[in-house]
């Protein structure tokens, strides 16, 4: 019985971890789409994008642990490397590089200090409570 409710537990947090996160996608790809200049998606798109990126950890769960998240990994990496070039080619590279080095030496700087508060942007630690209910729900996943 013990290990039946360790099970359902377990069953559960990966399904609210996965909800979650599947929301936080869908909220991201509708602030992109919009920062990009894209009408406003409705609940039809986005149910599209959800299915579409549902398919896709349907496929990659159902294949063997290693072979499926390492296609995965590889598609991702081949993305990320691409976009990389395409920026560094054809964009500000130097404004991008100067940014990356004065962004770099602020973490560096600020980052003892901001490693012991709860409030890294001052004022009533709004941010704390909005991302609470989301890193739970991935720290359960």
């Amino acid at each position: 019985m013990v290990r039946t409710m360790a099970d359902s537990v377990g069953i559960l947090a990966v399904l609210f971890g996965l909800a979650g996160t599947l929301a936080m996608g869908m909220l991201a790809i509708r602030s992109g789409l919009g920062a990009l200049g894209a009408p406003p998606a409705g609940a039809a798109a986005l149910l599209v994008w959800l299915a579409t990126i549902g398919a896709i950890a349907l496929a990659s769960a159902a294949t063997p642990l290693g072979r499926g998240i390492r296609i995965l990994s590889d598609i991702n990496i081949v993305l990320a490397l691409g976009l990389m070039a395409y920026v560094l080619l054809f964009g500000p590279s130097a404004g991008l590089m100067a940014g990356f080095a004065r962004a770099l030496a602020d973490c560096l700087v600020a980052l003892p200090g901001l490693s012991v508060t709860l409030r890294p942007f001052g004022g009533d630690g709004q941010w704390t409570r909005d991302w609470t209910l989301t890193c739970f729900l991935w720290w359960l996943a």
